[in-house]
């Protein structure tokens, strides 16, 4: 996916959905973003995305019980998903982090906000498989203004791993 800068120029480009069967070639996704970085930077491109660390603390984020909730459920989602393995497996390619946040209006719209953020990474027998289709989470029904909540509030982080390839 194209990361755009000023004047619609494309600046660089995300690497994400990367897979390899257990019995794969071990090295080979190591190999593929390399070889992707050489590409992009011979293309002009000042950077090259590794997508999103879910569930990754920020250096000086504030703590707080929705920061520790997020802390527990990394844990026990862990062994589905390898939210530090996949951090570990990113800090090989010495990237720098940016902190991405996600604004939401209220506390009580944070259960579906996981649930969709669940469904969208978490590795199922079904997405496993990449000829597999994925399915999409229903979207929420819309609302009516009268019935829309207030302004936006908090924001909780995550991190985006980025490579500067200059």
């Amino acid at each position: 996916m194209p990361i755009h800068g000023g004047g619609g120029r494309i600046d660089g480009w995300t690497l994400d959905l990367m897979r390899r069967p257990d019995d794969g070639f071990k090295p080979v996704i190591e190999f593929l973003i390399a070889e992707s970085c050489l590409a992009f930077q011979g293309e002009g491109a000042q950077t090259v995305s590794l997508s999103a660390a879910p569930l990754t603390r920020s250096i000086g984020e504030p703590d707080g019980w929705l920061q520790r909730m997020l802390e527990r459920s990394a844990q026990v989602l862990e062994p589905l998903y390898g939210f530090a393995s996949l951090h570990a497996f990113k800090a090989k390619f010495s990237p720098r982090c940016e902190s991405l946040h996600l604004t939401y209006r209220k506390s009580s719209d944070l259960p579906r906000i996981g649930l969709a953020v669940a469904t969208a990474y978490l590795v199922t027998p079904r997405t496993r498989v990449v000829s597999s289709p994925l399915t999409l989470p229903t979207p929420p029904v819309a609302r009516s203004a009268s019935t829309s909540p207030g302004p936006v509030g908090p924001s909780e982080a995550a991190q985006t791993v980025l490579v500067d390839l200059h």
